[in-house]
């Protein structure tokens, strides 16, 4: 029975860095797959922040005149507000705005938003009931 340990370290260290070089490659791929979803998440949040931004146009259109929310209550087109014009005022993408009358009687009107961004071609839609 041999008892030097001596010819048992060599073996030792050889394991110790194959289980290190499988860490090592495990922690790489988990690194690249969270950075692509990290990319894509802030894409889609991109043309969500369009649609929102223009909901937030929307509701400040409808306050501006109260002849404008009446318009709007009536079912009246309102130039630049009936998905007719592209707004490009945000860098990164477009949105387009929507007023919708509300059920008739009813005092509502729904503001839909819908956000595009230019990089992935995205389209993300939002509505907004006053």
């Amino acid at each position: 029975m041999n008892t030097n340990p001596k010819g048992q370290i060599l073996p030792m260290v050889m394991m110790s860095l194959v289980v290190l070089l499988l860490i090592i490659a495990g922690m790489t791929t988990w690194i690249q797959n969270d950075s692509r979803t990290t990319v894509k998440m802030q894409k889609d949040s991109s043309s969500a922040g369009l649609a929102e931004a223009g909901v937030d146009r929307g509701a400040w259109k409808l306050q501006s005149t109260t002849s404008t929310f009446a318009n709007a209550q009536a079912g009246l087109a309102i130039p630049g507000y009936n998905f007719d014009t592209t707004y490009t005022d945000i860098p990164g993408g477009t949105y387009r705005i929507k007023f919708t009358a509300g059920a008739p009687g009813s005092r509502l009107v729904t503001v839909t938003a819908e956000g595009r961004d230019d990089s992935t071609k995205e389209v993300r839609a939002i509505s907004a009931v006053y």
